[in-house]
């Protein structure tokens, strides 16, 4: 077919690329992301372009994960310690339900 390349049919199913460029990268939102671009059908069979663009894609790439990973990762963990204020009027608050609930519970009720 005009559109293909001569002696293929790589708008087949079930036709595979034997030369490709894979660009794999973490994509956070969706974990991993995969899309197939189609080039124009060139005589030569060279896209000097896609060569460079996937060169300026990396560098720029791992510029980015240099930058970010420059940091030291942030951990903050702590401890909220409760005042013996405070115990003292939580413990007379549910010493106080016991008893209630025990003498509700002797009543026969």
């Amino acid at each position: 077919e005009e559109f293909c390349l001569p002696g293929t049919h790589e708008r087949a199913e079930d036709w595979q690329p034997k030369d490709f460029h894979q660009l794999s990268v973490p994509y956070f939102r969706e974990g991993e992301k995969r899309g197939t671009i189609r080039l124009p059908f060139r005589e030569s069979g060279c896209y000097p372009e896609v060569e460079e663009n996937f060169t300026e894609l990396q560098r720029r790439y791992e510029c980015l994960v240099r930058e970010a990973y420059q940091w030291e990762p942030l951990k903050e963990s702590g401890e909220c310690k409760t005042s013996s204020e405070t115990k003292k009027a939580i413990a007379a608050t549910l010493v106080s339900r016991q008893l209630l609930a025990l003498a509700g519970s002797g009543s026969g009720k």
